[in-house]
C-alpha cells in the first residue's frame, strides 16, 4: 500500500507541487557538497605539486656517487701456479713377452692389473713354458750352460741365492753344477720339473727381468695367441704425483726443487718437484732387447703426451695416495712476513706518490700515501709512508659507482 504524505499536525496531504520542490532542493544540496569536496581535493593536490626553484634543481641533479670499498687484509702475499696431478709410480716400465720362434701362445696368465710382482713369481706360461720374474739391471741375453761366465751368470746366481736355492761361495759370476741343480729345484717347485739327465742350459726365455718389486698398471692380455710383444706396464720405486698444467704441459716458471702443496697432504706438508722427461721410445730409455725378455724403461707419463716434460713429486710420509686428479699449488715467490694487502684497484697516483683512499667511519675520506713491496694475483702488499695511517680492517675505496 502507498502512504500519503500529510502536513504536520493535520490530515491534509502535501500538494504534489511542494513535494517536487523538496526533491529539487535536496539534489542541489548534494551537488554543492560534492563540488566542495572536489575543490578541496584539487587544492590539496595542487599544494603537493608545488615546488620551489631550489627543489626542482635538487630533483634534476644526478644522485651522489656510491662508493665501493674493500677491507685491508694482513697476510703473506704469494705468487702461485696451479698444477693438476694424478698418482703415478716413480718409474714406469713396459714388460715384453720373451721372444721366440714361430707363433707365441699364452697358455696361461697368472697376473692381474694392480698386483705387485716380487721376484720368483710365475707370471704366465708361453707355449707351455714358464715365464718367471727375476730382478736385475738387464735381461738375460743367452741360454746359460755349465761353466758359462759373465754378468748374466752372476744375475742368475744372485736370484737363486735371494730365493734360498743357492748359498755361500756359489754366488759367483759363473754357472756351476750347483747353479744347474739349484735352478732345476726351483723350476720343479714351480711345477716344471726338468727330466733331462744330459747337458742342460738354463733358457733365457724362462725369465722376465724387472728392476725391483713392481706393480702392474695395465691390463695383461688373456690366454691365447700373443697379439703384441707387450705383456704389461708396471711401476716401481714408490708412488708419487705426476703433475702438469691444465693444458698438459709444464708452465715455464716450474723448475726442479720447487715445492707443491695439495690439500689432501694435510697442514704443513709439501712435496718437492722433480722435472723429468715424459715417456719416450728412444733407444737410450730401453734395456737391451734380446731373444729372452725386453723391458723398456721410462719416467712417469706426462698427460700432455710422449716426450713432454712432467713434474713428479714423491708423496710425503704418512700421506695416502690421492684418487683421481687433484689440484696442487706451487709458490713461486712472495713476502717473507704478513703485510697489509689491498686490491690493485685501490691504488692511484698523486703526483709521484702511490695513494689509497681510506673510507672513514664518519663518512669522511683520507688519502694515505703507501709504498708497494710486492704484487701478485691482483693484490698488493703495501706499507703506509706514515706509520699507523693504514691498518688491518680499514676500508679503502676501490671504485666509485654513479
Amino acid at each position: 500500500m502507498c502512504r500519503v504524505l500529510t502536513r504536520p499536525g493535520t490530515t491534509r496531504p502535501f500538494p504534489s507541487t511542494m513535494w517536487v520542490t523538496v526533491k529539487r532542493r535536496g539534489l542541489v544540496l548534494s551537488l554543492c557538497v560534492l563540488a566542495s569536496i572536489a575543490l578541496t581535493l584539487c587544492a590539496v593536490w595542487g599544494v603537493g605539486q608545488f615546488r620551489t626553484v631550489s627543489q626542482k634543481a635538487a630533483e634534476a641533479a644526478p644522485p651522489a656517487p656510491s662508493i665501493i670499498s674493500a677491507e685491508v687484509q694482513q697476510k703473506v702475499l704469494q705468487q702461485t701456479i696451479t698444477l693438476w696431478c694424478t698418482a703415478s709410480p716413480a718409474n714406469e716400465i713396459t714388460v715384453n713377452l720373451p721372444a721366440g720362434q714361430g707363433q707365441r701362445v699364452l697358455t696361461s696368465v697368472n697376473v692381474t692389473a694392480g698386483e705387485t710382482i716380487n721376484e720368483g713369481k710365475l707370471l704366465a706360461t708361453l707355449n707351455g713354458q714358464p715365464v718367471i720374474s727375476i730382478f736385475g739391471a738387464f735381461p738375460l741375453y743367452r741360454d746359460l750352460k755349465l761353466s758359462d761366465e759373465g754378468p748374466d751368470a752372476k744375475l742368475v746366481n744372485d736370484f737363486l741365492g735371494r730365493t734360498g736355492y743357492l748359498v755361500g761361495n756359489d754366488l759367483a759370476p759363473k754357472v756351476t753344477e750347483w747353479t744347474i741343480t739349484a735352478m732345476k729345484n726351483f723350476l720343479r717347485d714351480q711345477g716344471f720339473p726338468i727330466s733331462s739327465s744330459g747337458t742342460w742350459a738354463i733358457p733365457s726365455t724362462y725369465f722376465v727381468v724387472l728392476p725391483s718389486a713392481s706393480t702392474i698398471i695395465s691390463d695383461p692380455p688373456t690366454s691365447g695367441v700373443a697379439a703384441t710383444d707387450e705383456f704389461f706396464k708396471a711401476g716401481y720405486g714408490g708412488t708419487g704425483l705426476s703433475c702438469t698444467g691444465r693444458d698438459g704441459k709444464i708452465p715455464a716458471a716450474i723448475a726442479s726443487g720447487q715445492e707443491i702443496t695439495v690439500a689432501s697432504f694435510g697442514p704443513g706438508k709439501q712435496a718437492k718437484l722433480e722435472l723429468r722427461d715424459g715417456p719416450t721410445s728412444t733407444a737410450a730409455s730401453q734395456l737391451p732387447s734380446t731373444s729372452g725378455s725386453s723391458t723398456s724403461q721410462g719416467s712417469p707419463p706426462a698427460s700432455g703426451g710422449a716426450g713432454q716434460k712432467v713434474a713428479w713429486a714423491a708423496l710425503p710420509g704418512g700421506v695416502k695416495v690421492p684418487v683421481g686428479k687433484v689440484e696442487g699449488t706451487v709458490v713461486l715467490k712472495g713476502t717473507e712476513n704478513a703485510e697489509l694487502v689491498v686490491p690493485s684497484s685501490a691504488l692511484w697516483t698523486k703526483g709521484t706518490s702511490l695513494v689509497v683512499t681510506r673510507a672513514n667511519a664518519d663518512g669522511t675520506q683520507t688519502n694515505v700515501e703507501v709504498a708497494v713491496v710486492f704484487s701478485a694475483n691482483g693484490n698488493n702488499a703495501v706499507r703506509p709512508t706514515v706509520k699507523g695511517q693504514l691498518k688491518l680492517g680499514d676500508k679503502v675505496i676501490v671504485a666509485r659507482a654513479s
